[in-house]
């Protein structure tokens, strides 16, 4: 069965854009038919994966794809006069020379005035030469002023077809839901592409946040852009000839280095808009558009209870974001029923070998007890992810690739002289590259789940064809990672670079390490309902309170669970940590019920207050009012929530999530102890409830992003 993430991908189709170049024509072109075959997504800023390049190019293909009739494969005449028309405006689009400009309008001019540019329908010229003036009119007055006296194909676009103006509809939705620090970013591109003659992407990826907070906002290191001529002198003839403008409020340089000040009451004004508007939305980014992530995690052994051990790999797994597929592993083929036994008595570990050889042979008994062992862990799993909000698209396991499976790849291992026998063992010599001796089979023929892993990998690029294969594993398997990734790249596979080894720490108790074999582990289950048992405990304490909660045993659940979560994602995910009962269970300090407490009060300011912020409403509130320390820090925090979700996306570090929501919260409860909505001023009461609601959006979107579900009462 395909997963309903693959299903929606492949059902999709993905175009990106920089707001230097906005796709009006591409999404009208695609629109332009009832076109039931894709759904077009549009994605700002992706750094990857642009197949086609170059507004002509995409249009073309989206009009053949979408509407053949725009772009005629056998009307040679036809296409002919559509790429002139094509060409002349892509020759000019980046142009600054008016001359040059009003030859384009004077040569539009001639044949603008019947319906369509080409024969006596639409085609991808009208589209194209719609786009350009769409573009260029904002800043251009002369093609206003055009636009004014030849206004029929503006007109019929606009008002005859309803698509073409949901094309405009569509690339400012998708630019609102841009992270707002991004425009002013951009806005500082715009300039230094006349400055110095990059590229908008280039100068935009070379835009770093200054070591010193005071120095500003945003640096330009001119030594990494390798321009001619000495850095300090080009900063400095930058800084005079950038003009400071309603985003950029100062320009200085340091050394080599240009640094920019936003407009911080405009910034916080735009972010916090932004915020309200976009709701749980906020903060999200396309950067992923069009690309397909395969996130492989938790994976624990069939027939043994889920233990906190587990937990890490859970938990971190999460957050790998794109349009992911998450995969359960099991480890559901081999001598599961080993136990602490074993190292006692040999007889028990020969006795699960040879059960596993009757497997191995298709014994039906055998495997009739298996699978009715995998069903019912697979059940009991189900039931603790669906208490810790994780769902899985995909259950697979290494029992996939028994050895009629596996019979391919080792024949391409050993075609390519890879696989070696030695002492009766089959290895792949990987010395050479300081990795030792990767065993693929046993002296007794059992192959190890590195070959299985070879095969799952291999796989899953031919059924998926990712773009990113993540492997959630603790970090002592770094070695067994290496050697995977490096035989991978031995059999030829070009994909093998998507492969990323997401390595955490251990949990450990005071006895050291946890050991389901050894008997050291602290089952999960077993966690989760003494946590829920102490946090329902201490919410009764407070009769008022716990009388309003509709749901005590609920709350009390997703209270324990965020106590639980927030511990072990407040570190980096390498780190080891132990685990420690009187931390999971204080409601005080950086812990999850301090989250849930500041997601609490805001919720609270807002259901008391006599008026409503609504993205209707917003826009009219005066935020300049809010001055106080206390609300600058709350705004700010605010306005740089997009910006953690991104590099958390290139970290892969939950701890930064959790690191920025303690920040906002603590920046909650100093403004909430100062700064009153109640019996204030209606103006000032507006502008901080604003801001609360504004909060309260960040901090909520910050606890589903680490898989917790924000509490309104508790």
């Amino acid at each position: 069965m395909i997963p309903k993430p693959i299903e929606i991908h492949q059902a999709s189709l993905y175009l990106t854009f920089s707001p230097n170049c906005l796709p009006y024509a591409e999404v009208a072109a695609f629109l332009s038919n009832n076109y039931s075959g894709a759904h077009l997504n549009l994605g700002k800023l992706a750094e990857e994966k642009i197949i086609l390049t170059g507004k002509s190019t995409i249009l073309r293909y989206l009009a053949r794809l979408a509407n053949p009739s725009l772009y005629p494969d056998s009307k040679i005449f036809e296409r002919h006069t559509i790429d002139t028309y094509i060409d002349s405006v892509r020759n000019h689009f980046n142009s600054k020379n008016q001359k040059e400009n009003s030859l384009i309008l004077k040569s539009l001019e001639k044949t603008i005035s019947k319906e369509f540019l080409v024969s006596n329908q639409l085609s991808i010229a009208d589209l194209f030469i719609w786009d350009y003036l769409k573009s260029q009119k904002e800043s251009e007055t002369q093609f206003n002023e055009w636009l004014s006296k030849n206004s029929n194909i503006e007109h019929w676009i606009e008002n005859s077809n309803s698509k073409f103006a949901n094309a405009v509809e569509m690339v400012q939705q998708t630019l609102a839901k841009a992270p707002v620090i991004d425009i002013y970013r951009f806005s500082i591109v715009k300039q230094l592409i006349e400055l110095t003659g990059l590229t908008a992407m280039t100068l935009y990826a070379s835009l770093i946040s200054p070591k010193q907070k005071e120095h500003g906002d945003v640096a330009l290191s001119l030594h990494a852009l390798k321009l001619p001529g000495n850095p300090m002198e080009l900063g400095k003839d930058i800084v005079q000839k950038f003009k400071t403008n309603e985003y950029v409020a100062k320009v200085i340089t340091a050394g080599s280095f240009v640094n920019f000040t936003f407009n911080r009451s405009a910034l916080y004004y735009s972010g916090i808009t932004q915020a309200i508007k976009l709701g749980p939305l906020f903060g999200s980014n396309s950067s992923g558009c069009g690309k397909l992530a395969l996130c492989e995690y938790s994976s624990p052994n069939i027939a043994k209870p889920f233990h906190v051990g587990h937990l890490r790999n859970t938990i971190i797994g999460s957050h790998c974001g794109w349009t992911t597929v998450s995969i359960n592993y099991l480890g559901d083929w081999g001598k599961q029923f080993v136990n602490k036994d074993a190292t006692e008595d040999e007889s028990v570990d020969a006795l699960a070998r040879t059960y596993f050889k009757k497997m191995e042979d298709n014994d039906e008994e055998s495997l009739r007890l298996w699978q009715k062992f995998r069903d019912l862990s697979i059940v009991a799993y189900t039931k603790t992810y669906g208490r810790l909000n994780f769902k899985f698209d995909v259950y697979s396991g290494e029992s996939q690739y028994r050895l009629g499976k596996m019979q391919k790849v080792l024949d391409e291992l050993r075609d390519k002289g890879l696989l070696k026998p030695d002492n009766g063992a089959q290895i792949i010599d990987l010395k050479p590259y300081g990795h030792g001796t990767a065993v693929i089979a046993k002296t007794d023929g059992f192959l190890l789940y590195l070959s299985r892993d070879i095969a799952a990998a291999v796989d899953r690029y031919e059924n998926y064809h990712f773009d990113k294969l993540f492997y959630v594993v603790g970090a002592t398997q770094s070695h067994h990672f290496n050697q995977l990734f490096k035989i991978l790249e031995l059999m030829g596979k070009p994909w093998v670079d998507k492969c990323v080894h997401i390595g955490s720490g251990l949990i450990k108790t005071k006895d050291g390490n946890m050991s389901t074999r050894k008997g050291t582990v602290i089952f999960l289950q077993d966690i989760l309902d003494n946590v829920q048992e102490e946090m329902h405990a201490v919410m009764k304490k407070n009769e008022k309170k716990y009388a309003q909660i509709e749901d005590p045993d609920k709350v009390s659940d997703i209270v324990g669970i965020s106590s639980i979560m927030i511990q072990d994602m407040a570190a980096r995910r390498i780190k080891d940590y132990d685990f420690d009962w009187s931390r999971m269970l204080s409601f005080e300090g950086d812990t999850g019920p301090y989250l849930q407490f500041a997601h609490s009060r805001v919720c609270s300011i807002e259901r008391l207050a006599q008026f409503k912020v609504t993205p209707e409403s917003v826009d009219s509130i005066d935020l300049s009012l809010l001055t106080e320390p206390q609300a600058i820090a709350v705004m700010e925090l605010v306005v740089s929530f997009p910006d953690v979700i991104r590099d958390v996306s290139v970290s892969l570090e939950p701890c930064q999530i959790v690191n920025y929501a303690l920040r906002l919260s603590h920046a909650i409860s100093s403004a909430i102890t100062e700064l009153w909505v109640a019996d204030r001023e209606p103006e000032v009461a507006h502008a901080r409830l604003v801001m609360y609601a504004s909060a309260r959006i960040a901090l909520g979107n910050s606890l589903r992003l680490l898989g917790l579900e924000p509490l309104e009462r508790m």
